[in-house]
């Protein structure tokens, strides 16, 4: 694994844990939690840092698609809420950067992070899905980019590499 690949992920656990925890708590509204929100809160507290990488990824591109479905049905409120949440778990992985020990990797993160909260904001105010839709595609390919490491990590030491998989390609992703 890269080094600082894996400073980000130890960075993000704690910040990750706390914001996903947080979000599976029952509101005052509603004093029982669901089934969803208890599986969500073991989820945070039982993963490994990639993991929870992932599912700051997966958070992320959830409330952005929901944020576009709301403002599609003009419901700006919900939209509202739904960015909110967005640069949460955008803000979750920001934190989890270290910059001296990431290096241009941390650097590029955030520089991209930075750029998906901009757009994040602009899209609320534009009326223009296409602006959530560019985010939710850059989302999902460092999302991508993640699982691949994930799915690397967990191949036995010296396993061949898939079928159709480029040598090119597995160096590009432990650089």
């Amino acid at each position: 694994m890269n080094h600082s690949r894996g400073l980000h992920e130890e960075a993000c656990m704690a910040d990750t844990r706390s914001a996903v925890a947080a979000s599976t708590k029952p509101k005052p509204e509603e004093p029982h939690m669901t089934g969803h929100q208890a599986y969500r809160g073991r989820q945070v507290h039982t993963s490994s840092p990639l993991e929870l990488v992932l599912l700051a990824y997966e958070v992320l591109s959830s409330a952005t698609h929901r944020a576009r479905i709301a403002q599609q049905q003009k419901d700006y409120a919900a939209e509202a809420g739904h960015v909110q949440h967005a640069l949460a778990a955008v803000t979750e992985l920001m934190n989890g950067l270290d910059y001296d020990a990431g290096g241009t990797i941390a650097a590029n993160l955030g520089s991209l992070y930075l750029y998906i909260t901009r757009r994040l904001l602009a899209a609320q105010g534009s009326n223009d899905p296409a602006i959530y839709d560019e985010v939710i595609a850059l989302v999902n390919e460092l999302r991508s980019a993640w699982t691949e490491l994930k799915a690397r990590q967990e191949r036995p030491v010296g396993s061949a590499r898939r079928a159709g998989e480029p040598e090119s390609a597995r160096v590009a992703m432990a650089a």
